[in-house]
């Protein structure tokens, strides 16, 4: 049942009251759940480190750029692009600690703004794809984020895909609201930061019902990347250091894809070859590749029967969103749980569908991605291993895909 758009809250109040809802949430429930602060790192994740990927790979490799050598420090694995935007912060944390003793902090509250303002991010996307229709629902909407292991996750690491997804999903939201050339620029961004991000180019070329195809968009898009990925790194670098720093780079990403495949690299995995590699006996990469590309066409097709809807609008745009985010959930090794954060956006979709069936598929994805999920298994080695997290996947597309079918959605403009 769709309500009219002015009684809505405002954006900005909603996805304020969103994120205080899932901090408050997450923080009584780490409380309740672990007893201590200490006990709910060790909990959430196998090593308990906080911050673990901001505060180690990113923050050297930001520094390492402002020194000769310009290489990637242990544990990175991306495009240059995300360790340049943090070289000035880097730059500033040095200098403040060699003058005034105040930069040794800079990085950890640098860390707090990266997870912080990418979430925010992401709500407001979402959000503004499919707006609460009160600060009551905000914060219920906020509440269940809280609880979420996937953000919790990416959040817990200061992952990278936290910005890469809220990108994705802002890019999408602008091109809903008619701004192709912003929404085109924001995936390219987002796909500078991790790859995957540039799927979200299907949205533009598939011609929307009412809306036809948006060509500059994608052209945006792809101008947006090469400058990010390639045009401002290759001036500050030079083209023996960058094409030294991506090599190094893509060496590291074929190492860690064979790790996965091993026990032990296996467990933390939540891409559908893997998790195929460890529930059933099939014994060829290849097979489980094909497996997960063949679900991937899929995903991609109900993204383009989502946009082409002849009910297409707002709604449709954030099912897009869930089926193109989960892609490379099932046919990129390897997928961590933090990689799963699109997966709230389709419990946000049944939660506004009257749709009976998609309600109880996303009640029950909720109930295997959850931080209680994690906290009932007792361990995070035995939560990653039964995939859990890709089962809450799983259970999130075919929710959404339940919803969107049911044709239960009401465009809201």
């Amino acid at each position: 049942m769709s309500h009219p758009t002015s009684r809505a809250p405002g954006l900005v109040a909603s996805v304020a009251i969103a994120l205080a809802a899932a901090c408050a949430t997450f923080a009584f429930a780490a409380l309740l759940l672990w007893r201590s602060g200490a006990r709910t790192l060790a909990a959430l994740d196998f090593n308990a480190a906080l911050f673990e990927d901001f505060l180690g790979p990113y923050w050297a490799t930001a520094h390492n750029l402002l020194t000769a050598s310009q290489e990637p420090a242990a544990g990175y694995l991306y495009p240059s692009t995300l360790a340049w935007l943090l070289a000035p912060i880097a730059w500033l944390g040095a200098w403040l600690d060699a003058r005034l003793g105040g930069g040794s902090m800079a990085a950890s509250w640098a860390a707090v703004a990266f997870v912080l303002g990418s979430l925010a991010v992401l709500i407001a996307s979402v959000f503004s794809m499919l707006r609460p229709q009160s600060l009551w629902i905000a914060a219920a909407a906020g509440a269940v984020f809280g609880l979420a292991h996937a953000p919790i996750h990416g959040g817990y690491w200061a992952q990278a895909s936290l910005p890469a997804i809220a990108g994705l999903a802002a890019g999408l939201a602008l091109f809903q609201k008619d701004r192709p050339v912003l929404g085109g620029a924001a995936i390219g961004f987002a796909g500078a930061l991790k790859l995957h991000p540039l799927i979200g180019v299907v949205a533009l070329v598939v011609p929307r019902r009412g809306s036809g195809r948006s060509t500059v968009g994608a052209v945006t898009a792809a101008i947006s990347w090469c400058l990010f990925t390639v045009g401002l790194p290759w001036v500050a670098m030079g083209s023996d250091a960058f094409l030294r720093f991506h090599r190094a780079v893509f060496e590291r990403l074929g190492a860690m894809n064979a790790w996965v495949m091993t026990k032990e690299g296996g467990r933390g995995s939540q891409d559908l070859p893997a998790i195929l590699g460890r529930a059933v006996p099939l014994d060829s990469h290849l097979a489980r590749k094909a497996v997960g590309w063949t679900i991937g066409v899929f995903l991609v097709w109900l993204a383009v029967r989502a946009l082409r809807s002849r009910e297409s609008g707002t709604p449709r745009m954030l099912a897009a969103f869930v089926f193109l985010a989960a892609v490379p959930w099932a046919a990129v090794s390897p997928t961590w749980p933090h990689g799963l954060l699109w997966v709230p956006a389709a419990w946000w979709i049944a939660a506004n569908s009257s749709s009976r069936v998609s309600g109880w598929l996303a009640a029950a994805s909720f109930a295997a991605g959850s931080i209680v999920a994690l906290r009932a298994l007792g361990t995070p080695e035995a939560y990653a291993w039964y995939g859990l997290p890709a089962w809450s996947a799983f259970l999130a597309v075919a929710s959404a895909a339940a919803a969107v079918f049911d044709r239960s959605l009401a465009p809201r403009d």
